[in-house]
């Protein structure tokens, strides 16, 4: 997993930016290591059409010298801002009225860097990319590299690598995400307190849902940003429900193990009180996103729903790494599909091989792989591939009780059937 850029502008992308007062400081740093400071313009009038996705598109809003911060200027910045003046060194930018766009998009070597990443089964992540980066890379993706995967695989006859994709902590904005889900891939938001979390879940889950292909195991991740810099989550603002702490602990909801309320020394950990004050309290943090999930988004499922989303974020991410190194087997006449002949060929390879061959399942338990495969009839029919103990493909069977549409997961419209060569 890689993003193109972070902080600064590069050869491969323009950058986001930061807001606020932190924008000060990292423009400056910009300006430092490229020469030059964000390029920061009044974002074009880009109108979706109906079938595109709706929401935010810019990047950052700059401050100017003389403008009153929102947070206030902390110490840092104000020593910056001083330096860096009109009057020091050279002369700071003056900026239009946000929202503000970068003008820095996707370059040549960005997009190469891409498809490069698509081949080698890397997965890509263009948080901190410009807005207009961030748009180059998903059609990018969409138009070209997907389509082009399809290709090759039905020219093949193996499966079809779909490009792995992920937002990893909310440095994109509303239509990235969404579009994202339509192309297969995943989102962690940044954490939050546990209510505006909560909120951001219910968002992404309503987003996945109208996007993302018809089969999607929904799960989500969250991005800490624990580089020892990042913030981490406040306490809740009057909570109707605040978390208790049993003297005997509670039961982590996987493995067993028994959580307790931290204590250092003569210090007490309470969450309603100090936040994630230390990355040991993201524990608390999970029992505290179930409150607020039960007090704002009952209708969703509440507490039970954010914690089983939750605890499917690590599959959800691995299957998606897992389509982009080896392909995916959907149920569409497209030629991708394998024959049934395929599977029984590719028995006896281990787990490894057996996915190399063709591709990813559809659903799996302990002891088989679920997938569609084309009959000698040239109909669909949906097997179970078994793997003995020793991870070796020993068998295949009718699924019991499944149907192609129950099995299988269509590809998404927007990467289109495979046109040869």
């Amino acid at each position: 997993q890689m993003e193109l850029v972070n902080k600064f502008d590069n050869a491969l992308a323009g950058v986001t930016g930061d807001g606020g007062s932190t924008g000060v400081v990292v423009n400056s740093g910009n300006r430092q290591t490229t020469g030059h400071y964000w390029v920061m313009q009044a974002c074009p009038d880009e109108k979706a059409h109906s079938h595109e996705p709706t929401g935010d598109q810019h990047d950052k809003t700059q401050l100017n010298i003389g403008d009153e911060a929102p947070e206030g200027v902390d110490a840092l910045a104000g020593r910056i801002l001083a330096m860096f003046g009109p009057t020091r060194g050279f002369v700071a930018p003056a900026y239009v009225p946000g929202p503000h766009c970068n003008t820095r998009g996707l370059t040549a070597l960005g997009k190469h860097l891409i498809t490069a990443m698509v081949d080698k089964g890397m997965i890509v992540d263009p948080d901190h990319m410009s807005a207009a980066a961030q748009r180059s890379a998903l059609d990018l993706l969409q138009t070209t590299v997907a389509p082009r995967e399809r290709a090759r695989a039905a020219k093949a006859k193996q499966p079809a690598r779909r490009p792995a994709l992920i937002s990893s902590h909310s440095w994109g904005n509303d239509v990235i995400y969404q579009r994202i889900y339509a192309l297969d891939g995943v989102v962690a938001p940044r954490t939050a307190n546990a209510t505006t979390f909560s909120d951001s879940w219910a968002q992404h889950k309503a987003w996945a849902a109208a996007n993302a292909p018809k089969g999607y195991d929904f799960g989500l991740g969250y991005g800490a940003d624990t580089n020892g810099l990042g913030g981490q989550p406040g306490p809740r603002s009057k909570p109707r429900t605040k978390l208790a702490y049993p003297q005997a602990g509670w039961r982590a909801p996987i493995g067993g193990v028994t959580l307790r309320q931290q204590r250092s020394g003569l210090k007490s950990f309470d969450i309603n009180r100090d936040g994630v004050a230390q990355y040991g309290m993201f524990a608390d943090w999970y029992q505290e996103l179930q409150l607020a999930a039960d007090e704002k988004h009952a209708a969703q499922g509440g507490g039970k729903a954010i914690l089983a989303d939750m605890l499917n974020g690590a599959e959800t991410y691995l299957s998606m790494w897992e389509r982009g190194v080896y392909g995916a087997n959907d149920c569409v006449r497209d030629g991708s599909m394998p024959q049934l002949e395929d599977l029984h060929a590719a028995l006896g390879l281990n787990v490894e091989g057996f996915l190399t061959a063709i591709g990813q399942p559809s659903s799996r338990d302990g002891s088989a792989y679920r997938y569609c495969a084309q009959g000698k009839d040239g109909e669909p029919t949906v097997v179970d591939v078994q793997f003995d103990t020793a991870g070796t493909a020993s068998g295949v069977r009718p699924a019991v009780d499944a149907s192609v549409h129950a099995a299988g997961v269509t590809a998404p419209a927007i990467v289109g059937p495979a046109t040869g060569g």
